[in-house]
């Protein structure tokens, strides 16, 4: 179980949202998943809404941007309806509910019939204009980044949480491999600068009759590479070759994207080591045993 989860007791979420939204507040409903933050559905006002709770506030304020300055008919982000502190030492907010599921509640052959949708949400995200924005990395709630290269960003994720390796049932070859694995082809990286929603699809993509209702999440939103959404659809999703069918779009809508199998790679390489760090660092040894079997298995060093 991660120690870093925010954690509330649905009758003390049910207080909260009776002294925010009146009495009248009904269908409380804790929302299952999330590394991070506490999340329930409720219904106020004959209106459907998500409460969020969480420790930090830096990703509702990410998700609040990004309703303000990204959203569109293919990116739809939901509207942040309030925001504020819960209980003194935690944050929440409260946005509007959007139909369907996630991603990764359908079937795969649900998920391959909500594909053409997915590429659009994919292709309208990476073709948002950031020009009013500067730098590379994860941006903060001004919109903007500190990183003065792709490179660099990369760079400074390749240097983990290296004190958690101390602990006895870590893999350090393991984890050496994956960092030396990334070097020689972080030079296949482009210095143009897109938008990156970083955790994009799952549980962050909601979908509604095979169509995108809902691009969830910014928290890990940057600027660099698009390929690392690719490589996240395509690492997570075994069951989907989402690397062929991205591959064969981008051939089909005339999408020239240099070095695709390198920077593929790459990104699966980062993503791997960072979940391998996130698990050690939220202290889930089981869950840290099992991905690192996983990824093993994939055969990526």
């Amino acid at each position: 179980m991660s120690t870093v989860k925010t954690r509330v007791d649905s009758r003390v979420a049910e207080h909260f949202l009776a002294n925010q939204f009146g009495p009248e507040v009904g269908q409380i409903e804790k929302i299952r998943g999330g590394e991070l933050a506490e999340a329930f559905f409720f219904e106020a006002d004959g209106v459907e809404l998500v409460l969020r709770i969480h420790s930090r506030s830096y990703g509702f304020i990410k998700d609040r941007y990004a309703f303000e300055h990204f959203r569109s008919h293919e990116v739809p982000i939901p509207e942040i309806v309030k925001y504020g502190r819960f209980e003194g030492d935690k944050f929440y907010a409260v946005s509007r509910r959007a139909p369907g599921v996630t991603q990764a509640e359908l079937s795969v052959s649900d998920r391959q019939a909500a594909l053409p949708s997915v590429l659009r949400a994919l292709d309208a995200v990476h073709g948002t204009d950031v020009s009013h924005t500067r730098g590379y990395g994860h941006w903060r709630g001004s919109g903007s980044a500190r990183r003065k290269t792709p490179r660099s960003h990369l760079e400074s994720a390749m240097a983990g949480r290296n004190a958690l390796w101390a602990e006895p049932y870590v893999d350090q070859g393991f984890h050496r491999a994956l960092r030396a694995s990334m070097r020689p082809l972080i030079d296949y990286m482009p210095d143009q600068r897109f938008l990156v929603h970083g955790d994009f699809g799952h549980d962050n993509l909601m979908i509604a009759e095979a169509q995108v209702s809902a691009v969830l999440d910014w928290g890990q939103s940057a600027y660099g590479d698009f390929m690392h959404d690719v490589a996240w659809l395509d690492f997570w999703d075994p069951d989907v070759d989402f690397a062929g069918v991205v591959r064969e779009h981008y051939r089909r809508t005339r999408k020239a994207v240099p070095h695709y199998e390198e920077r593929l790679r790459l990104h699966k390489l980062a993503i791997a080591s960072g979940s391998l760090d996130f698990f050690l660092w939220s202290g889930q040894e089981v869950v840290y045993r099992k991905d690192l079997e996983w990824i093993k298995s994939l055969g990526l060093v």
